[in-house]
C-alpha cells in the first residue's frame, strides 16, 4: 500500500488554479517573512551560535514568532545537524547543533516568520 498524497496548506493566500501568480499585499504579515542563509565557521569546541539578521546591531523591527532552519551546506562534518533555532530578538536568532562544529564552514537556510 502506498502513502496517499497530501495537499499543501499555505500561510496566507495560496494558489488555487494552474499557473496562478500571487502578488502579496505589503500589509500582509506573510510579506514580512524573511528567507535567507547564514554561514558560520566552527571552532571545534562549540555547538551553539547566533545568526544575525543584519549585523548584530541593526534590528529588523520585530522579533520573529518562529524560525524554521535546516543545514544546507558547508564543509563541516556532514553528520552535524541543526537541533534548534530560536528567535531571541530583532537582531539575531540562536542555533544549537547536534555536535561541536569543527573548524570549517556550516551553512543553514532559514525562514523567519513575523
Amino acid at each position: 500500500m502506498s502513502i496517499t498524497a497530501g495537499s499543501a496548506v499555505f500561510l496566507g493566500q495560496g494558489p488555487t488554479v494552474t499557473g496562478q501568480i500571487l502578488a502579496r499585499n505589503l500589509g500582509d504579515p506573510d510579506s514580512r517573512d524573511l528567507k535567507g542563509t547564514c554561514q558560520v565557521t566552527g571552532d571545534g569546541a562549540s555547538s551553539t551560535f547566533n545568526c544575525n539578521y543584519v549585523d548584530g546591531t541593526v534590528s529588523i523591527g520585530f522579533t520573529p514568532s518562529a524560525i524554521l532552519c535546516q543545514r544546507s551546506g558547508g564543509a563541516a562534518t556532514s553528520s552535524i545537524a541543526v537541533v534548534s533555532c530560536v528567535p531571541t530578538d530583532g537582531t539575531k536568532f540562536a542555533v544549537v547543533t547536534s555536535a561541536n562544529v569543527n573548524a570549517a564552514t556550516f551553512i543553514l537556510s532559514f525562514v523567519a516568520y513575523k
